[in-house]
């Protein structure tokens, strides 16, 4: 196993990971890329404003890694893109968005890099993604499907095609496609904007792909803690998404809002109901 992660000179693979007040997350998730059997990669740590002290410790802990500190928390798409810039402006060809609660095998990166080989049209590859906790049940084989009336996504778990998105748990993206689809759409602070880049992306003919190598991810370690503020983005987000890719957007948002608070009532979680409602009306007074 390598001591440290592996060399920056040349990068060929830039790794994103966004932390926010979650060191011991952030630190295992970097500690597994120590492990990595992949050599070219320059891993980036985008800080989003944390207050809990943690950049300082996974500097002090992670001096391989290059940090990236933000005074705000800007959102996931717009602290990725922040990577990706810097990719683009030392011309590495792929960058991998791993969520700071997801662990990969050391052979992940290698598994997504050799489907982008075998497969030059991809634009995006994803990964398997299991649960982090026994038996490590399969979360998403890549990504999966949407249902824009009801606001449903339902994660593939056996290997399907079509699909409509691949989840940003674990995303390698070809900086190629991106020149020609953009970055991530920054009006996206949470939720969504892995959707909304798929659907550019294929849009554009480029395909998205998944590997079979595997990440175990926590999921939903940060937003889990708060219920109506992750109901709210969701909302506010799938709104948006809308009015980028579907027809009828308002109909279908009042249908799916509607749907997903009266599921929250009943499942006793009014809070969250409440942030469904909240994030709807805020993205209908957006311009």
């Amino acid at each position: 196993m390598n001591s440290s992660l592996p060399s920056k000179t040349p990068p060929r693979v830039a790794v994103s990971i966004l932390n926010w007040n979650a060191f011991a997350e952030t630190a295992q998730s970097l500690d597994a890329l120590r492990r990595l059997s992949t050599a070219d990669v320059s891993v980036f740590v985008v800080d989003n404003g944390s207050t809990d002290g943690s950049p300082m410790r996974l500097k002090a802990r992670f001096p391989e890694v290059e940090f990236i500190d933000l005074p705000d928390n800007i959102g996931f798409g717009a602290a990725n893109n922040v990577v990706l810039r810097r990719a683009r402006e030392h011309g590495i060809p792929f960058v991998w968005l791993l969520n700071n609660d997801a662990v990969p095998k050391p052979d992940a990166l290698d598994a997504m890099l050799k489907r982008m080989q075998e497969l030059p049209r991809a634009g995006a590859v994803g990964s398997l993604i299991r649960a982090a906790e026994p038996p490590h049940r399969v979360q998403a084989w890549g990504g999966g499907t949407v249902n824009t009336w009801l606001a449903m996504v339902r994660h593939a778990v056996t290997p399907q095609t079509p699909i409509d998105f691949l989840t940003g748990a674990s995303l390698l993206l070809r900086m190629q496609a991106l020149e020609e689809t953009g970055f991530f759409d920054e009006a996206f602070f949470l939720y969504w904007e892995d959707t909304d880049l798929c659907c550019r992306l294929k849009d554009a003919g480029w395909i998205l792909a998944v590997a079979d190598g595997t990440v175990f991810h926590q999921g939903s370690a940060t937003t889990g803690r708060f219920p109506r503020q992750r109901a709210y983005q969701s909302a506010r987000s799938f709104v948006l998404f809308l009015r980028k890719h579907e027809s009828f957007p308002f109909l279908k948002s009042l249908t799916a809002i509607t749907f997903q608070s009266a599921l929250k009532l009943f499942t006793g979680k009014g809070a969250a109901a409440l942030g469904f409602w909240q994030g709807w009306a805020s993205a209908r007074t957006k311009k």
